[in-house]
Formats: structure tokens, C-alpha cells, sequence
């Protein structure tokens, strides 16, 4: 028995989707926007603390405060009651509150308390494509790290990023999606007797057996060679006689 349902986003389910991407894509450009302001390489929101990182000490901005320097550069902190701590707070706050509401939960009305349930996972190898029917892959060693399950696709999932864990664990089973041979699917855990968790409005139920052909085909459009590089290949070669 399969983990997950899928399913074709079109109608209200498309509309929110294309509504998260297009989010997603602003709060980029703010973060890339504060980057370019303060000349920093990252910035870092822990909680009330904010951090960022620099290559150099001459990038340094003035009256900030230096936390730590090792080989990735020097991280700092603006001081407290500066203008640089306001503007860093606002600014954090904005993306994260986007960040927070910016999921197919929040947009389908069954986030806290009605959000997806936790599955109990034991200590493994967890798979991180979007095509599959089960999340655990197998017991955890080096040789089996990147290791999914025979029968999933290739395509790895934006919203998969965990792939594994030393000791058991109980990961929240959210709603998923991505963009497949031009089509945008979301993915849904499956409750004890098979059956989805929750219907995406207007969305068009797939088979495991289709949604595996169609990673397939999105594979093969991913990694088809450009015809600069066919060309190269059959550079030199001469006709036969």
C-alpha cells in the first residue's frame, strides 16, 4: 500500500500553487535586496538575533559587531538599538511571516489544527524524490547516504530535505508539490487504510503507475543533451565509406 496519493493541480489547486511560486520568488528578491544593501554574502534571522556574513573584514559595515570569524568568513551583528537592528528585524519578520503562511495548508484551510499528521520513522536512509510510495529506503549507513527506493522516480524533491536520521524520528507529513513534464502535481500523505489525508480542490487524482512515467519523462527532458554538446560529441568523427 502506497504513503502518498497525487494529484494534477488545476483549478483552485493551480491557482495556489502559481500563488506560492510567485511568493516564493518575492521573498528571494527581499532577501537578495537586503543582501545587496548591507553588502553582506548571507543573512542569518535566529530568533531576535540577527547575523551577517562578509568574505573580508574591510566589508565590515561600522558599528557592527563581530561574532565569529573562521574560514567562511566573518559573521556580525548589528548593535542593539541601532537603526541597522529596526531595519534587519522588519525585514526579517516580513519573510518569515510569508515563509510561515506560504504552504498548501494555509491556502487549503487544513493547517494547525487540522495540518498533516507526523510519521513515525525509525533511524534510515529517507527518500528525497517527489515521485514515491514510502519515505523510509532503508537502515542508515555511508555506502547507502543519496539512496532511494526501487520503485520511486528520480526527480528530487524542492521540500524534501532531510535524507535520513541516526535515531528514530517523527517528521511532520506535509503537503507537497512540483513541476513535472509542464504540469504542476501535489503530493498527499495516505491515512492506515490508503486513502489521502485531504482532497486538493479541483485537483485530478493520478495513479502511482502514471506519476512514475511522467518523472520519467521529465528526467529524460531534464538531462537531454544540448545540441552544442551533441554536436562536440560528433565532432571530428568522418563518414564511413
Amino acid at each position: 500500500m502506497s504513503e502518498y496519493s497525487y494529484f494534477r493541480a488545476d483549478g483552485y489547486s493551480l491557482e495556489a500553487v502559481d500563488t506560492i511560486v510567485r511568493i516564493e520568488k518575492e521573498v528571494e528578491k527581499m532577501y537578495q535586496k537586503l543582501l545587496k544593501d548591507y553588502g553582506a554574502d548571507e543573512f542569518f534571522s535566529l530568533g531576535c538575533h540577527f547575523e551577517l556574513r562578509y568574505p573580508t573584514a574591510d566589508k565590515v559595515p561600522d558599528d557592527f559587531e563581530v561574532q565569529a570569524i573562521h574560514e567562511k568568513g566573518i559573521f556580525v551583528s548589528p548593535k542593539a538599538g541601532t537603526a541597522e537592528e529596526t531595519d534587519l528585524d522588519t525585514r526579517s519578520s516580513i519573510m518569515d511571516m510569508l515563509r510561515h503562511s506560504n504552504t498548501l495548508e494555509y491556502f487549503f484551510g487544513c493547517a494547525e489544527p487540522l495540518m498533516m499528521p507526523r510519521k513515525e520513522l525509525p533511524a534510515g536512509v529517507y527518500s528525497t524524490v517527489f515521485v514515491r510510495s514510502k519515505s523510509y529506503v532503508c537502515e542508515y549507513n555511508r555506502s547507502n547516504v543519496g539512496k532511494n527506493n526501487e520503485d520511486s522516480g528520480k526527480i528530487k524533491s524542492a521540500m524534501d530535505s532531510v535524507g535520513g536520521s541516526s535515531c528514530a524520528t517523527s517528521p511532520r507529513d506535509c503537503l507537497a508539490f512540483a513541476r513535472l513534464d509542464g504540469n504542476w502535481y501535489i503530493r498527499v500523505p495516505n491515512d492506515a487504510k490508503g486513502q489521502p489525508h485531504f482532497t486538493p480542490p479541483d485537483a485530478v487524482p493520478v495513479k502511482y503507475a502514471e506519476m512514475l512515467k511522467i518523472d520519467q519523462r521529465e528526467y529524460d527532458l531534464r538531462h537531454r543533451p544540448s545540441p552544442s554538446r551533441a554536436i562536440s560529441r560528433h565532432a571530428g568523427r568522418t563518414a564511413g565509406p
